[in-house]
């Protein structure tokens, strides 16, 4: 019985003694925030400048 990842063609790796689903994340670097992700943008800006340095696009 397959699961429904392989029934989706999702496809596995071995690491090891174990499979891994081979999964990834699309490369789209433009993104939109919404009202909480500006909020939390701009209290890390103010509040927590090193923690809004790390963000990957400040």
């Amino acid at each position: 019985m397959k699961s429904l990842y392989e029934r989706m063609s999702g496809t596995y790796r071995q690491e090891g003694d174990y499979f891994v689903p081979n999964l990834a994340l699309p490369d789209t670097s433009a993104y939109r925030l919404g009202k909480y992700g500006r909020m939390r943008r701009r209290y890390l800006k103010e509040h927590r400048p090193a923690l809004y340095n790390t963000l990957p696009c400040s």
